[in-house]
């Protein structure tokens, strides 16, 4: 979302100023500390580039029938 990403971008912009180091708050986040500057490399701030893509369930993946069983399994008393 391009609101987090700039909410993101300007929380990393402050940290320094208030005396974190930039690697720390970017791992506060969850990001890579790469990632900043690939965001705000240029004029604007980077979106998001990469192509929204419909992925199948892995075949592996358990049937509704097949995880409810597990769980039963899971939750009965030792």
């Amino acid at each position: 979302m391009p609101e987090n990403r700039q909410t993101a971008v300007a929380l990393l912009e402050e940290a320094p100023q208030g005396g974190a180091r930039l690697e720390r708050a970017c791992a506060e986040l969850g990001l890579s500390v790469r990632t900043y500057p690939r965001w705000t490399a240029g004029e604007a701030l980077k979106t998001d580039v990469r192509p929204p893509a419909l992925r199948p369930p892995p075949a592996h993946k358990l049937r509704t029938a097949e995880r409810a069983q597990v769980l039963a399994r899971c939750h009965e008393p030792a």
